[in-house]
């Protein structure tokens, strides 16, 4: 029987349509499917493509894969077959490039991709982009589950209506040419759901057969009886080993030229050990000028007076913390009173009392916790004198208040 192609045959188990694929086509993807397998330790890089043959009518109708195409992945997305927008427009082409049209007898009939995820079934991605790309196209779609220690699996999906579902029904089987006739099993299991099928197969005129002899038997050495000595193989005898080939060795004369006061002289470019107590003295010393300058620092930054025990420092006066530097003066026709709206007191105040004492008379202003922080009020007066309270509402029955003078002409603070 001489043979053109050989096809493995797949039944859908919810439709009468059949599949057939041709074993190179399959030998081929396995390669491609496990040179992507090997590329990631946890799980394998999948990868992908579009599948192309033609179809058969007929009954039942029928769908023949001659070839692939494998489209690459960028892997934005991670070691999963996901196609970006890059992706996308490759797997356009591809498609286009393979659509049906006159004068052609192949064309794009499905959509593959292997599979290293859990379980063998499509998923969202896979069904948005068999409707996408393949959506008017009546084809099939092939995950292929590669394994580091045995025969892949794979399984044909049908789509309905366009679309592949999650939950179709699975038909496995193991994703490999079948074994040449002479080399099949003569007794194939009935389980099996797949089978090779020959394509333009023309049978011819068997001739008889051909006695050939057999060798002759090889005498096997017998094993000595029990009264016997079996003889000894003779040990190999050992080289001899060639000592002084070129005569005795002469012992040449020192030669004062390489040597200096008793010593070779290559002791002289021997690497020199620096002394460590140098190194940890630098070391020391630098570690107490960090800490020294740092607690310095850190002290001024507190508030602390470091002039009363530092001779050389500048005394820094102590600022009270409670202090708001109240003040007042003239500007224009109105009195102009600011307070320092950055104090503490005045971040943390619920409100406060302004206080305008103007020749016995007194006047109350109320202020908000915003036109508190906003640290200024404009007060029109036209008396020559006046003095300003400022009194903050801590909260808890507590107050904090302080007092300025304004004079026309000079402010008293």
């Amino acid at each position: 029987m001489t043979e053109s192609t050989r096809y493995i045959e797949w039944t859908a188990p919810d439709s009468p349509l059949v599949v057939r694929i041709a074993e190179s086509v399959v030998a081929r993807m396995n390669a491609d499917v496990m040179r992507g397998f090997g590329v990631t330790r946890r799980r394998g890089t999948e990868v992908g493509g579009i599948l192309i043959g033609h179809s058969q009518k007929g009954s039942p109708p029928g769908l023949v894969i001659d070839d692939f195409e494998h489209v690459a992945c960028e892997y934005a997305y991670g070691p999963s077959y996901l196609l970006s927008q890059n992706d996308e427009l490759r797997f356009a082409e591809a498609v286009n490039r393979w659509r049906p049209g006159p004068g052609r007898d192949t064309w794009v009939v499905g959509y593959y991709r292997s599979h290293t995820r859990e379980g063998l079934t499509p998923d969202a991605p896979d069904s948005e982009l068999y409707s996408k790309f393949l959506g008017d196209t009546a084809g099939v779609a092939l995950l292929i589950k590669p394994f580091a220690t045995r025969t892949p699996i794979a399984s044909f999906f049908v789509p309905v209506k366009g679309r592949l579902k999650s939950d179709s029904a699975v038909a496995e089987f193991p994703f490999a040419a079948a074994p040449a006739a002479h080399e099949a099993d003569p007794s194939p299991s009935p389980s099996s759901s797949i089978a090779p099928v020959h394509a333009d197969a023309r049978s011819s005129v068997a001739a008889p057969p051909v006695a050939v002899a057999s060798p002759p038997p090889v005498p096997q050495p017998q094993p000595p009886a029990t009264n016997e000595v079996s003889p000894m193989r003779p040990r190999p005898r050992a080289e001899r080993v060639l000592v002084d080939v070129l005569g005795p060795r002469e012992d040449l004369p020192p030669d004062p030229a390489r040597e200096e006061y008793g010593r070779p002289l290559f002791s002289q470019y021997a690497p020199q050990q620096s002394p460590r107590w140098k190194t940890r003295l630098a070391w020391t010393a630098f570690t107490i000028a960090v800490f020294t300058c740092g607690g310095v620092l850190g002290y001024q930054y507190a508030g602390g007076n470091t002039g009363q025990w530092l001779p050389f420092a500048e005394a820094i006066p102590v600022r009270d913390p409670y202090a708001v530097s109240l003040s007042a003066q003239l500007r224009g026709d109105s009195v102009v009173i600011q307070w320092n709206r950055f104090a503490q007191p005045v971040g943390t105040a619920r409100g406060g009392l302004l206080l305008v004492n103007e020749a016995g008379r007194v006047k109350e202003i109320r202020l908000s916790q915003a036109e508190l922080r906003s640290g200024v009020v404009l007060y029109r007066t036209s008396s020559t004198e006046a003095r300003f309270r400022l009194e903050l509402d801590m909260g808890h029955g507590r107050a904090l208040a302080e007092t300025t003078a304004w004079r026309r002409g000079v402010p008293l603070q």
